[in-house]
């Protein structure tokens, strides 16, 4: 059998070794890490399938905890850990896809559990260090940015405060604000759908949105929703590529809805 030549190490340094972790805390961190590198590979290679690649363990090492770890084939993990390499030089951890962060604050949580430092290290020849902060609690913060959002106009309403409940595809029903002319303009569009432009902030973690202010609207017209559905696509689409039931893929991660 051909042995497995490792990709990346992973280190925890400190008091730490094989023996006092138990097997349920190393699945878990093993899920986490294939959390993290596995968002990154799609996004790369939008035409790999998920039964394509695999990110495998070839080895703990005794003293303290380190993993050497592959893929197969071993390019995607190598290329992937070289834009994640890249990304922890600047700090600017919102460039991982947000299914990657999940995974980087599971590995950070081990370390603080076992107060030790991680560290990952390329094995491909090149010198590529890369060690982690164990306070990455900056990356639960809000994001905020410009953007439309669809959906149908279900309320409007408020004394103090003008709200706007609106049900969006995939959230629900959310509450948005906004003044009291766009109010007025927006009940005459009651129970019709709309898109609705404005600042979102949201929760990159769990993607949930937390506020959205409304700074204008139009309506949203039949053709107009097909033009979405084309772009859509053809943004996102290849994320999808690798998954052969999308809709059963998106129905898990809402939980069985």
């Amino acid at each position: 059998m051909k042995a497995l030549t490792s990709v990346i190490n992973i280190t925890f340094e400190g008091n730490i070794s094989p023996l006092n972790v138990s097997l349920k805390n190393l699945a878990e961190l093993l899920e986490n890490i294939e959390n993290l590198f596995l968002p990154i590979i799609y996004q790369k290679f939008p035409t790999l399938k998920k039964e394509e690649i695999t990110i495998s363990l070839v080895e703990i090492k005794s003293g303290s905890l380190q993993m050497d770890l592959t893929s197969t084939p071993a390019e995607p993990l190598n290329l992937a850990y070289q834009d994640f390499y890249e990304i922890s030089k600047t700090n600017n951890w919102y460039a991982l896809p947000p299914k990657s962060l999940k995974g980087l604050e599971g590995i950070t949580k081990f370390a603080n559990r076992f107060q030790c430092k991680t560290k990952f290290i390329s094995k491909n020849g090149k010198d590529l260090i890369t060690e982690i902060p164990n306070d990455l609690s900056f990356i639960k913060e809000p994001i905020q940015e410009l953007t439309t959002i669809c959906g149908k106009v279900v309320r409007i309403g408020g004394k103090e405060k003008i709200t706007a409940q609106i049900e969006v595809p995939n959230e629900g029903l959310i509450s948005v604000d906004l003044s009291e002319e766009l109010a007025r303009k927006l009940a005459q569009r009651l129970f019709e759908f709309v898109e609705l432009e404005g600042e979102l902030i949201w929760d990159p973690i769990s993607e949930k949105i937390i506020r959205f202010k409304v700074y204008n609207f139009k309506p949203f017209s039949p053709n107009r929703a097909w033009e979405v559905i084309q772009e859509l696509s053809e943004e996102f689409g290849k994320y999808f590529d690798h998954i052969e039931d999308p809709v059963q893929h998106i129905r898990e991660l809402r939980g069985g809805e």
